[in-house]
């Protein structure tokens, strides 16, 4: 499995941010400060990636963190005192 990291630092998504993620062919993402309008209207997808984002937003409006994964359910994150959880069953 293949981890990749990254502070986004509220930054907007650009071709060449596009294609950073897409040549690194990571199964899960673990991303910080987080620009909202990198996901889908829904707040469930980035790229091809399933995601959740953190409920909670800094000050900028971005959100404090993001799990974003090639293959794993969504569903299994959850948020506890503002950590977001994986679960793998």
């Amino acid at each position: 499995m293949r981890i990749g990291t990254w502070n986004l630092d509220n930054r907007l998504m650009t071709d060449e941010h596009r294609e950073l993620f897409l040549n690194q062919e990571c199964d899960v993402w673990l991303l910080t400060e987080v620009n909202r309008k990198w996901a889908d209207e829904a707040g469930m997808k980035i790229l091809h990636f399933n995601c959740h984002l953190s409920v909670g937003v800094m000050g900028r409006q971005q959100h404090w963190a993001a799990v974003l994964s090639a293959t794993l359910n969504r569903f299994a994150l959850q948020e506890k005192n503002g950590l977001l959880l994986q679960r793998i069953v």
